[in-house]
């Protein structure tokens, strides 16, 4: 279990990153259209970077939820269903962030 949680952290550092960037972007758009584009490319990379832990973190969860001598003790499942109902969150609101963005460029 600590590997996971250790996943979560580096998931939720990467998609902190990625708003990072999209605040680049922002304060690139008017000087630098050019930074303003690498900036997006790096937050939507970021991003994608949360997505794919994310997708490790649910497959080890639920490979582990399967084996009944490497259950999760409830404590554990209960911080994962709270981070996870946060990333998902966060996550959706940087998707929708990053394509308004988008139709700047």
């Amino acid at each position: 279990m600590i590997k996971i949680m250790k996943a979560v952290e580096y998931m939720d550092k990467e998609l902190k990153h990625a708003y990072k960037f999209l605040e680049y972007a922002i304060e690139a758009k008017m000087e630098s259209p050019e930074l303003f584009e690498i900036y997006m490319k790096i937050a939507e990379c970021e991003a994608n970077n949360a997505e794919n832990i994310h997708t490790v973190i649910v497959r080890m969860i639920d490979r582990a939820s399967l084996d009944k001598s490497n259950e999760p003790p409830k404590a554990m499942k209960d911080i994962w269903n709270w981070k996870h109902k946060d990333y998902m969150e966060d996550y959706s609101q940087f998707k929708a962030k990053l394509e308004s963005l988008k139709k700047l460029i």
